[in-house]
């Protein structure tokens, strides 16, 4: 996440003092309606204070209320997010504060602000819509991963076998690039990832079911050979069988011959092949 952050500020300049006094000026004219309406509230709220001090305090205050900083500092390990994965348990985790520890009335202001006054001012202030395909082409073009922090999300700590699922899937486009693993795009990560853990009919769309994705890595992200066998009641060579056919109906892969572990999209085309057999 925080790599992203980075793009966005060498684009956008949005941490220069310039650009930040803009968008408070901005932002409270959305506020108040209109910049007149803006200083009235201002010269109002500094009016009892005498001391600069005490004025920039109550400014302060006034600031921190009103950009909802308190209830945007839950949102905070989302900077620490390194995976898809690390999202999905991270937004768990934060959900699951939010509704210990904010009212319906914190979180319905919360939400009004930021959508109806703090992010309108943010792109309007960066000029964020104007750029949204540039920027989001930018995002998508950086190598922000690695094969390896691919690889370990998925549930593969030895590389030979991620290899071998890697080719199965992609042939020899993610073989040998180098050390670390590989540097890989956001679009190429998303590649990765969707191919061993979706199944046939969902799509980059269910990425944003975090609860659904936050199960699956936890519990379905892959499954023994030797669980695997007990789909067919522990017949190897009808387990063998099926997933020779599975080889010849699907284009779209080429199975390894030799795997420990098996990928969830491939686990769920075997049990739908299996479904109405004998074996299921």
């Amino acid at each position: 996440m925080n790599k992203i952050l980075k793009i966005f500020e060498k684009l956008t300049n949005w941490k220069s003092s310039k650009q930040i006094e803009e968008f408070l000026n901005n932002f409270y004219i959305r506020k108040y309606g209109s910049e007149e309406k803006a200083k009235a509230e201002f010269e109002k709220l500094t009016k009892k204070y005498t001391s600069k001090e005490e004025k920039q305090k109550a400014f302060e205050v006034k600031l921190f209320q009103d950009l909802h900083v308190e209830q945007l500092l839950y949102f905070r390990k989302l900077f620490s997010v390194k995976s898809l994965s690390s999202l999905a348990k991270s937004f768990i985790t934060i959900k699951s504060e939010v509704e210990r520890d904010w009212s319906d009335k914190e979180k319905n202001n919360f939400l009004k602000t930021y959508k109806t006054e703090i992010i309108p001012t943010y792109e309007e202030t960066f000029q964020v819509t104007e750029r949204k395909s540039f920027i989001i082409n930018k995002i998508r073009e950086a190598k922000l991963f690695t094969l390896s922090v691919a690889r370990k999300e998925l549930g593969y700590p030895d590389q030979r076998y991620f290899n071998r699922w890697l080719e199965a899937f992609f042939g020899k486009k993610y073989i040998n690039r180098g050390t670390s693993n590989g540097y890989i795009t956001l679009t190429e990560y998303l590649e990765i990832i969707s191919a061993f853990i979706l199944c046939e009919k969902e799509n980059y769309s269910d990425f944003t079911n975090l609860e659904k994705m936050n199960y699956r890595f936890e519990n379905e992200k892959t499954v023994q050979k030797k669980v695997l066998k007990k789909l067919t009641k522990n017949n190897y060579s009808y387990l063998k069988l099926e997933l020779e056919i599975l080889n010849e109906n699907y284009s779209e892969f080429n199975l390894p011959e030799k795997f420990n572990k098996v990928p969830y999209r491939i686990v769920t085309l075997l049990k739908y092949e299996l479904q109405n057999q004998e074996f299921y």
